[in-house]
């Protein structure tokens, strides 16, 4: 399929199914959703990891302003009543699409592509991707992403397991808590609560300050 036909084909239906042109040029490009990146479809992932501008170079067209001013259409030439002559495509920097008012519609980074170098939007994405340097994560790097369990330490739990730990230790702990060889030894135990990073660390940093609170409030009974 040579270019101009596979640009008739992609613009005639965009303009059926978005109403005359588009009522919003700027709410044209598709919405990519939150979604985790290796998830994306191969368009979608090209979309958001490109730029018109980026795009606009690789077919080797000279849109060098942005926003309120118009450029001249890639496609002018071919396509436009006027040959191209003027200036009809305006790009949208914040959704990164861009419309020609002249009746060829309206792009994102990959329809632009397909549409210049007559091949599929897949076949398009592809190429964007390399463009960018994308590697698609294998297929143990996926796998660990989907098993891994981040658990939370929950310090301010443990913090009051320890103080339950001290009440069952010694019956007078409401009094002798703020005594100050105690207090200092509680607030010690309490600073190294920073350095537990997990299940494992939390288990070992409450046995210890177990047994540091124990030996402390022992000593404090004369034991």
């Amino acid at each position: 399929m040579v270019r101009g036909q596979l640009l008739a084909t992609h613009a005639h239906p965009v303009r059926r199914s978005r109403g005359h042109y588009l009522g919003n040029p700027t709410d044209a490009r598709d919405t990519v959703p939150e979604t985790p990146v290796d998830e994306l479809s191969p368009i979608a992932l090209a979309n958001s990891r490109s730029s018109m501008a980026a795009v606009f170079q690789m077919i080797g067209s000279d849109v060098s302003e942005y926003g309120n001013s118009k450029q001249y259409c890639p496609f002018g030439h071919l396509y436009h009543a006027d040959g191209g002559t003027s200036k009809s495509l305006r790009v949208y920097t914040e959704t990164e699409t861009a419309f020609c008012f002249a009746g060829c519609g309206w792009f994102n980074p990959v329809r632009l592509l397909s549409l210049d170098r007559g091949i599929s939007e897949e076949e398009a994405a592809d190429v964007i991707l390399d463009h960018t340097g994308y590697v698609p994560p294998d297929l143990e790097s996926r796998w660990t992403a989907a098993t891994t369990i981040t658990v939370t330490v929950d310090k301010d739990a443990l913090s009051e397991a320890l103080k339950v730990a001290c009440g069952r230790m010694d019956p007078d702990w409401e009094d002798v808590q703020f005594d100050p060889p105690i207090a200092t030894k509680f607030r010690l135990c309490l600073e190294l609560l920073p350095r537990v990073r997990d299940e494992g660390e939390a288990t070992k940093w409450l046995a210890i300050t177990k047994q540091i609170m124990s030996k402390t409030l022992g000593e404090h009974r004369g034991e």
